[in-house]
């Protein structure tokens, strides 16, 4: 040690191993013998992380999301032995530098952008200063985030899926249609719970596709929404706003310092990538100590675009999740917006939940009266054998407002109605017990109000559903 004031540190690029380049910046206690063919039992011993101050991470990458991986990546090999910098390119122009900066500094330890010539040449300057600024934002505001991984997730049919935060199993991609495997990674319907005495309650989160509609808010669509118990029922606090693909808000400040259970609602039209909860420095977060909603006998809802939220102005105002709060119990979201098809992969899925309380099929929006007619009983079937004693509920397609001016669209409606109802008389007649209908006559008004676009329902459009199918629903679950 000539000077042992002088920082050691060390570039290299996140391609790991490289044993054609003679270096290994990995740990040497950890050990990937195991997984490369040429690497003997030794080769980890040449790792050198262990005798460097800084190791500056070489992702230069195309895409921010690519960034994140590729640090998390190098955490695991580094194992604590140093510091860690991300480090990222302006070569190119079109490249996301402020989300790219972001996930440096808050992914890891540092940030270096490659280089002067590039930032001044592209332009990159304000783009890093935003980075900077959003990355400074737990600092700032003296708070910590902590992963939501930490915490339950309910909505969900199993939890066997690519990633936490999408509702279908990962053995069903390749098996549903490609349409029904992307919305299903959509996050509808799912909710966190946790507990919190903290003044305020932060969220900073990742959208997996940054998708936006011409008919719905980004806040319904890829927004968060936050309730809590209040007087001893679910309360709408705030919702979260997102700006983009990479996202940090402030639900609420200035609360009371008490503890409060909290239910957190994810986005309806596209999924969660990441999800943090920020609280107080001083605050704790923790597992929530009620089970409310119940997770007992969960209701089981499969339906189309409404049914999976469209176009709710926020996640908590989509019928299901309204349904979920008067009912005080666990909703499953299966809602596939313009694919609620009768594919028999989703009965099946749906008879696979362990204990259900009731099932809702409400998929007369997209069906043909054909597929209704053809293989609506098989789709019953598939569930009704899996579980014969638990009410399931046929609903009718809405008469949608422009109907009284659009006869096609009438004549659609009352033949996919009819073909529903054919549907539910010959199970009345087989004998069926436990089953219920619930015709469109009053559900959603008839003053033309109730929907943003003559199909979709707002808000306002959702309450008028729900208050029209609660009586049906508690009195099938009354006989559960």
């Amino acid at each position: 040690q000539v000077k042992p004031e002088v920082s050691l540190e060390y570039w290299a690029a996140s391609w790991w191993p490289l044993p054609g380049g003679g270096q290994n910046w990995a740990s040497p206690a950890v050990d990937k013998s195991a997984d490369y063919w040429w690497m003997t039992p030794d080769y980890h011993k040449t790792g050198f992380a262990d005798q460097l101050d800084v190791f500056q991470l070489g992702a230069y990458l195309e895409k921010p999301e690519h960034v994140k991986d590729a640090i998390a990546r190098a955490k695991t090999l580094i194992n604590g032995d140093c510091t860690m910098y991300g480090t990222i390119s302006a070569i190119e122009k079109d490249f996301d530098m402020e989300n790219g900066v972001y996930t440096c500094l808050t992914d890891s330890e540092g940030l270096m952008v490659f280089d002067l010539s590039h930032i001044e040449r592209n332009g990159f300057w304000d783009e890093i200063a935003r980075g900077v600024k959003r990355a400074s934002y737990a600092e700032d505001n003296g708070i910590r985030f902590v992963d939501a991984s930490a915490f339950p997730l309910y909505g969900k049919v199993s939890d066997e899926t690519d990633s936490r935060y999408e509702r279908l199993p990962s053995r069903l991609k390749g098996v549903s249609r490609d349409a029904v495997w992307y919305l299903g990674r959509n996050s509808a319907g799912l909710y966190i719970r946790f507990r919190s005495n903290s003044s305020s309650i932060h969220l900073r989160w990742e959208s997996m596709f940054n998708n936006t509609m011409n008919h719905m808010t980004d806040t319904g669509t890829k927004g968060l929404d936050l309730y809590t118990i209040h007087e001893g029922k679910w309360r709408h606090v705030c919702s979260a706003r997102p700006t983009g693909k990479f996202n940090t808000a402030a639900v609420i400040r200035n609360m009371d310092s008490v503890e409060r259970e909290y239910m957190l609602y994810l986005s309806l039209y596209d999924g969660v990538s990441s999800l943090e909860i920020g609280v107080d420095k001083d605050a704790f977060i923790d597992q929530p100590a009620v089970d409310r909603p119940s997770s007992e006998k969960p209701v089981v809802m499969y339906g189309t675009s409404i049914l999976q939220g469209g176009c709710a102005n926020r996640p908590g105002m989509a019928h299901t999740n309204i349904i979920s709060r008067r009912l005080d119990r666990e909703v499953i979201n299966l809602g596939f917006s313009g694919n609620a098809l009768l594919d028999m992969e989703i009965a099946e899925l749906m008879a696979s939940v362990e204990d259900p309380g009731l099932y809702v099929l409400d998929y007369v929006p997209n069906a043909s009266a054909k597929a209704i007619d053809e293989v609506g009983e098989k789709f019953f079937r598939i569930i009704r054998d899996a579980h014969p004693d638990v009410p399931v509920i046929f609903i009718e397609d809405p008469t949608f407002p422009h109907s009284a001016f659009d006869k096609k669209i009438l004549e659609e409606i009352t033949t996919k109605n009819a073909a529903q109802k054919r549907l539910f008389d010959k199970l009345k007649k087989q004998g069926e017990k436990k089953i219920y209908y619930i015709p469109t006559e009053g559900m959603i008004g008839d003053d033309g109000e109730a929907t943003v676009d003559a199909i979709h329902f707002t808000d306002l459009g959702a309450v008028r559903y729900v208050d029209h199918v609660m009586p049906v629903i508690e009195k099938a679950l009354r006989k559960r």
